[in-house]
């Protein structure tokens, strides 16, 4: 299965320089919203200019899209990914009135195009990496009657099809249901990472991904290592000088980490995944 990692915001460290593009259609909905036959189909078909398609009840109002409370309802939009590149999307949820606790929430999921059950592997709340998710939720008590943004990120390590789902699940006996209000969404591609080499010195980091250690080896005595999650955090430094290591990396969260090696004057960069 093709595999989608979830991070947290991407910010700018100096082993990392992003650019943007955004991929949502149809921001403000006024190209209309499709209507498929079959709510199981996460490939279309689209209609006519419409890039948005929905299953169940969802209205047009200007630049907005409400979700009524009786209706489990959700809009979709098929995106192509590319290899090794991350993405950020935040759109602005408001309500008619304030949020209630333990009601339905709003979610954010993505699906493969072409198989329902391809969930994602790893989903996090921007901002905080260390408590995994499933789909990104934003929880009814967050609810406001001013438009608020709420944003995630994540990382796709292949070139694919993906569908963005949207949805407000419809009310139940133990879960009130309120109206929402969705708006401005956007899905903006970062530039891959720039990774220097090591080449001349036979540099080599393993395995990747890991779960507990990384065994560094070089034909030149390595100087330091400095490891640097993806808000630009560093989060271990150590001085090595010796052409082997072995770095514990059981203490840190799952995700996407920079490997930042010096040997001599020469610094790499080295992008692995914790498990």
């Amino acid at each position: 299965m093709k595999k989608i990692t979830f991070l947290a915001v991407f910010l700018m460290i100096s082993v990392i320089s992003f650019g943007q593009t955004e991929l949502i259609q149809d921001q403000d909905f006024s190209d209309g919203i499709a209507t498929v036959s079959e709510c199981s189909s996460f490939a279309g078909p689209l209609t006519g200019t419409e890039s948005w398609w929905r299953c169940g009840l969802v209205n047009v109002i200007g630049s907005e899209l409400e979700y009524p409370t009786d209706k489990g309802a959700n809009v979709r939009q098929r995106i192509s990914l590319e290899a090794d590149t991350y993405y950020e999307v935040s759109f602005d949820i408001r309500s008619d009135v304030d949020g209630v606790a333990d009601g339905q929430g709003f979610i954010a999921s993505f699906r493969g195009e072409s198989n329902v059950a391809a969930s994602l592997e790893t989903c996090f709340n921007i901002g905080s990496p260390e408590n995994l998710m499933l789909n990104f939720n934003v929880p009814s008590a967050d609810f406001t009657t001013t438009a608020e943004t709420h944003k995630f990120g994540f990382y796709s390590s292949e070139a694919q099809n993906v569908v963005i789902n949207l949805i407000r699940p419809k009310e139940t006996a133990t879960k009130t249901a309120q109206i929402v209000y969705l708006s401005n969404v956007s899905m903006i591609k970062k530039n891959t990472l720039s990774i220097q080499d090591l080449v001349e010195f036979n540099f080599s980091l393993s395995p990747n991904p890991t779960k507990n250690m990384l065994n560094l080896s070089a034909q030149k005595a390595i100087n330091n290592v400095e490891l640097y999650n993806v808000l630009g955090k560093q989060v271990f430094s150590q001085k090595v000088e010796a052409k082997q290591a072995n770095i514990s990396v059981s203490h840190l969260s799952k995700g996407i980490y920079i490997a930042k090696v010096t040997i001599g004057n020469s610094t790499g960069s080295y992008k692995f995944i914790k498990e």
